[in-house]
């Protein structure tokens, strides 16, 4: 718990928090390191895939998967799939990553995108 007003608290989480994985083993750093929401990263991800169907939504889950901050379960009922389910999406997503240069391109600047709008 981190008491102080919100300047504060912004500071702290800057200075000590920024660089800071969340873990199974600290799970309250998870509430303290919470990324976009889903709703902002979808808008996004739609922006930069205009005609891409098929890939916006593997995109969303990988992209939620490794940025929001939220756990697989909350995840998962966003998208009406499984906690392994969505494992399972974002490690064949990373995979067509390493593949295809691209769509890494892409991905990398809507992470970009993400990352700096969520400052």
């Amino acid at each position: 718990t981190i008491l102080g007003g919100n300047d504060f608290i912004e500071m702290i989480k800057d200075r000590y928090l920024g660089n800071k994985k969340v873990g199974r083993d600290i799970p309250a750093l998870r509430e303290l390191i919470r990324g976009p929401a889903i709703e902002e990263m979808e808008v996004r991800i739609k922006e930069k895939f205009v005609c891409e169907s098929k890939i916006v939504r593997k995109a969303m889950i990988y992209l939620c998967h490794r940025y929001s901050g939220l756990c697989l379960k909350e995840i998962g009922n966003y998208f009406g799939i499984s906690e392994s389910a969505v494992s399972q999406i974002s490690r064949r997503f990373e995979l067509m990553l390493n593949k295809d240069t691209k769509l890494k391109l892409k991905i990398e600047e809507i992470k970009r995108d993400i990352i700096l709008s969520n400052v």
